[in-house]
């Protein structure tokens, strides 16, 4: 496609004006310079097309590379080009970009900050090319050979998980207990959760009650950490980051010894691991069953499994001890760590944060960084936004920290955004 530049219809606007002013007055010397302009003009144009016909805009970029959503990786373009102006149709993914023009060839360098996992490419580039007097401009389109392919967050935090397994018990093995505290004071009793030792039992509480009740000591109401979450998104690409933040806690409470019980808000029930391995499982087996990326992706980095083996591996813990929580209090702990997009189930959130605050008791909550990414429908998309914006102002207000997923991922690891 060929257009007029601004100084060519500067050019041809002078042309109009003189043969007009010719038309008017039969002055001769206006015929001889509209003459000369429209010379000028076709020389320009007829020279330009022959060049352009010769010679094509050349891109020999290939790339074709696979990398985890936080890299990013420097990326450079090369363009050959006779009479190149601009280049057009650089992806948004491309940050820091600039374009060198240095006679025919321009250079294109930036770097990769991709916004959620998957296959991002660039097919075309799209040059503007000048003619030689500048008067006319053409858009070819070039060929380009740029793959990346993105790997979910969360399948690295799988791997570690997986790799942490076989340090404490082989692939397996019982595990390791998870590190607590010691014992303190009795402070109260409660019914009996999966995983509770029968030590702990209040056998009066329980004849009182006719229920099953243990005691509940200071350790376990000040210290500790209620892991509370919802492995719930609009789009696989927010959910990614849910569950990358589940299985990074997860990992980060393990190696500083601090004794975890999940709560899974969108089904009301607790789990409470009895050692590091049941952990890491329970997070395992939560991840994977939320379906963000493909089993083939993990048999890359491990030995493959049969579908026998594969349901061994999921359930080979007691996850059927996981108990209906109808109160509150039954799961929250001194520190409670809530990771959420904010979007469902609202009201319960919005009065678990209430009810912790008149406890006087920690709550941190991590969340998507975008919770509408990756939702083609522009309204369901505002509409999201609006929800997390309210919700997070609500809670913030509550003098309760909210924290985006990429803004802590650093701290959980040597990933950096």
């Amino acid at each position: 496609m060929i257009r007029i530049t601004s100084r060519g219809f500067g050019v041809i606007v002078s042309l109009v004006i003189s043969l007009t002013l010719y038309l008017t007055a039969f002055e001769q010397t206006l015929i001889y310079i509209s003459l000369i302009i429209l010379i000028l003009i076709s020389i320009d144009l007829i020279y330009s097309t022959i060049i352009w016909s010769g010679s094509r805009c050349e891109c020999t970029c290939n790339v074709e590379r696979k990398l985890w959503i936080w890299e990013a990786q420097p990326i450079e373009i090369e363009v050959k080009c006779r009479g190149i102006l601009d280049v057009e149709g650089l992806p948004n993914w491309i940050r820091d970009r600039k374009i060198e023009i240095n006679g025919d060839l321009a250079k294109i360098s930036g770097k990769t900050v991709f916004p959620h996992f998957g296959e991002f490419s660039i097919n075309k580039l799209t040059i503007s090319r000048k003619s030689i007097l500048n008067l006319f401009i053409k858009k070819e389109s070039v060929n380009i050979n740029v793959n990346y392919k993105v790997l979910p967050e969360s399948l690295y935090w799988v791997l570690r998980a997986l790799n942490i397994l076989r340090e404490v018990g082989g692939e397996y093995g019982y595990g390791l207990h998870v590190k607590g505290v010691g014992r303190a004071y009795y402070h109260s009793t409660r019914e009996y959760i999966p995983g509770d030792s029968l030590k702990d039992v209040d056998w009066k509480a329980t004849l009182r009650t006719s229920k099953l009740m243990v005691k509940v000591f200071e350790d376990e109401v000040y210290g500790g950490l209620s892991l509370i979450y919802d492995l719930r998104g609009p789009s696989k690409y927010v959910l990614d980051e849910i569950a990358s933040a589940l299985i990074s806690s997860t990992i980060y409470a393990i190696n500083e010894g601090i004794e975890i019980s999940f709560t899974n808000i969108s089904e009301m029930k607790r789990f409470k691991p009895i050692n590091i391995r049941e952990s890491l499982m329970y997070v395992i087996r939560e991840v994977l069953e939320s379906k963000i990326f493909d089993l083939k992706e993990v048999y890359e980095y491990i030995e493959p499994l049969s579908t026998r083996e594969l349901n061994e591996f999921l359930t080979k813990i007691g996850f059927n001890r996981s108990l209906e929580c109808k109160d509150k209090i039954a799961y929250l702990s001194n520190n409670n760590l809530l990771i959420s997009t904010l979007t469902y189930n609202v009201n319960e959130i919005i009065d678990l944060a209430e009810e912790i605050r008149r406890l006087n008791r920690m709550l941190t909550i991590i969340t998507a960084s975008k919770p509408y990414i990756g939702i083609r429908n522009l309204e369901e998309a505002y509409r999201i936004y609006l929800t997390f914006n309210n919700v997070t102002s609500k809670i913030r207000n509550m003098n309760i920290n909210v924290i985006p997923w990429r803004a802590i991922r650093g701290k959980y690891t040597n990933v950096k955004s």
